[in-house]
């Protein structure tokens, strides 16, 4: 006799059970008899009925293949999956997980040209290898079509070996070109010191068509500006500079080069961001991510006139380190004066003067529009009492919130503070010492300020995580 549980699963409508298997997909479904859609192909026949039928489960498919030998299966395993996707748009996942740069790689063809049937429908294909350049060269020869391609992933993943060991700067990258015939083409994702190679020998991918681009390996400051240059329309940057740039900044002061299209860029790199963005002027930047400690001490305050493409910012994100550089974050915010969401990642102790800067209290008012204030204490923020650092926390909260504010300033709407967990002992789990739980506690305290209309989260009510996604990057 069959369980309750069993006929009420049986008995569940066919839209409903479609329904099911979408939401539990992952975002890079594969053959995983553990993962939807195949698992839940398994629950009965009426569902396996469903599931096979439902096109749209069958669209996205991460293909990986680990050595040669695996290539016979994953052509059938694709051709199954991706012939149940009918006529829909296609998103395809390649990772080649292959140890001797040397083999045969006749078979790899063999399986790339069985996929030449579906890659006319592939809004996004993404590739993974370690020698992608290898890969790359085998394309022309598949008779790949692209005219539907909108975006396109390249992933060289060298892992603790260096980059020499598996690419030869004198090998000639052709095969790259075949972008060029992809119409549609406006994403670009890349991964790894291929693509350091490419950009500095020859340029044959399609930049200027391109509307969001994402580069996350440690790029020159030559690089950089090089793909910005290229890249008239596009709209949305990601990338990461890498250090011992300091010696290109002189190359590109002038001329200055207006960029128009860019409204969100997310930049990773280690310091001196003033200066680097001064290269050009994003007249239509709105929304900037930083990972940086934005200026090393030595060098002091950048000149003005370097801050202006902070001037149209309506949201900002900066994640720094322990040598924050403090007088360029407040010239930075002093500049910011349209900014309307900010988020302050690992602010420690020490750091009055950046409180009592951003205080409506003090003359003048910088910030003037912010409505959205996320501040990330750092661990260390934990302490047996409220010290005078986080009173002056308090009291810039509390005087964006609460009363009369100054003349042409908005009120805070919302405030979402955050710190990491308590660090416990790796063999007993214990914790190091007692603790007092700052956040807890600024959170009570500002109890007028909820009293005043504003919305007040903590990580102990919620586990938002603001961090703006990376796209474009196929990552596993």
């Amino acid at each position: 006799m069959k369980s309750r549980s069993s006929q009420f699963i049986q008995n569940i409508p066919d839209d409903i059970a479609r329904l099911i298997a979408f939401y539990a997909l992952p975002s890079k479904p594969s053959p995983n008899r553990s993962q939807s859609p195949v698992s839940l192909s398994q629950v009965s026949s009426a569902w396996r009925n469903v599931i096979l039928s439902s096109s749209e489960l069958w669209s996205t498919l991460l293909i990986t293949a680990e050595g040669l030998d695996a290539l016979e299966i994953c052509q059938q395993q694709a051709t199954v999956w991706l012939g149940r996707a009918e006529c829909r748009p296609l998103t395809i996942f390649f990772h080649f997980d292959a140890d001797d740069r040397e083999d045969d790689l006749s078979e790899l063809q063999n399986f790339l040209s069985s996929l030449s049937p579906f890659v006319p429908r592939a809004r996004r294909i993404g590739l993974w290898y370690t020698y992608i350049h290898k890969l790359l060269a085998l394309l022309p020869s598949v008779s790949w079509t692209l005219d539907d391609l909108e975006a396109f992933d390249l992933v060289c993943d060298f892992g603790d070996g260096p980059a020499d060991d598996f690419i030869d700067e004198s090998e000639d990258l052709p095969t790259v070109r075949l972008l060029e015939h992809a119409p549609n083409l406006r994403q670009l994702g890349i991964e790894g010191e291929f693509m350091g190679t490419a950009l500095e020998s020859e340029l044959v991918l399609p930049w200027s068509r391109l509307t969001k681009v994402t580069v996350t390996y440690d790029l020159s400051v030559a690089s950089w500006v090089t793909i910005m240059r290229s890249c008239p329309q596009m709209e949305f940057g990601d990338f990461d500079i890498g250090e011992g740039y300091q010696d290109d900044l002189e190359r590109f002061r002038s001329p200055n080069q207006v960029h128009t299209r860019l409204e969100s860029l997310n930049l990773k790199i280690p310091d001196r961001v003033v200066e680097v963005m001064s290269i050009f002027h994003f007249t239509n930047l709105r929304n900037f991510y930083l990972k940086s400690n934005l200026q090393n001490a030595e060098d002091g305050i950048p000149a003005a006139s370097n801050f202006r493409n902070f001037h149209g910012l309506h949201s900002l994100y900066i994640d720094t380190s322990s040598h924050l550089h403090l007088p360029s974050l407040k010239q930075i915010l002093r500049e910011g004066s349209n900014i309307e969401e900010l988020t302050l990642i690992y602010i420690r102790k020490g750091q009055e003067s950046l409180f009592k800067a951003m205080s409506y209290s003090t003359s003048p008012p910088i910030l003037p529009h912010l409505s959205f204030l996320r501040i990330d204490l750092y661990p260390e923020a934990r302490v047996k009492q409220l010290e005078p650092h986080w009173k002056m926390l308090h009291e810039m909260l509390m005087s964006r919130s609460v009363g009369t504010m100054p003349e042409g300033c908005h009120q805070l709407r919302k405030i979402y503070m955050s710190t990491s967990p308590i660090a416990t002992s790796p063999y007993t789990g214990a914790f190091f010492g007692p603790y007092y739980p700052v956040v807890g506690h600024l959170t009570q305290m500002l109890f007028p300020c909820h009293e005043a209309g504003v919305e007040i989260i903590s990580n102990e009510d919620s586990e938002m995580d603001w961090k703006p996604v990376r796209i474009g990057v196929f990552e596993l």
